[in-house]
């Protein structure tokens, strides 16, 4: 819910500053949130079950460190992380997971599947955060 916000109130913003002005202001947050170690992105699981995250996608900012994805109160240990096939949101998707984003899958310790959505010009920087332990 919040990334289909996220994304009307960034068409909003387009709307009125125009995509470049728009495109400036999405970039400037992510320069900000990086300097904190931090990535707008989402989550959810495929397989398995992992605590407080659901097969729905959920959104918001999470703290990114090695081995670990941390978005408020839910905790991801990394076992396992393929970066070598992000894919892009499809079909119905792009109603929940912004066609800008990369996704990956993340194996939890947990054992849960989950797939993490992140913009895609800030994958590379993402993956190098939580892959030095994994």
């Amino acid at each position: 819910m919040l990334g289909l916000l996220g994304d009307l109130l960034g068409g909003l913003i387009g709307g009125l500053l125009g995509r470049r002005g728009a495109d400036r202001i999405v970039k400037r947050r992510a320069e900000l949130l990086a300097q904190d170690g931090q990535v707008d992105c989402g989550l959810r699981v495929l397989q398995g079950r992992h605590p407080r995250v659901s097969g729905m996608w959920m959104h918001s900012t999470a703290r990114l460190s090695p081995g670990l994805i941390t978005m408020g109160r839910i905790v991801v240990r990394i076992t396992e992380l393929d970066p070598t096939a992000p894919r892009r949101p499809k079909g119905r998707e792009i109603w929940s997971v912004s066609p800008q984003t990369a996704i990956v899958r993340v194996v939890a310790s947990t054992g849960a599947v989950l797939e993490w959505a992140v913009p895609a010009d800030q994958l590379p920087w993402a993956l190098d955060q939580v892959h030095a332990a994994t």
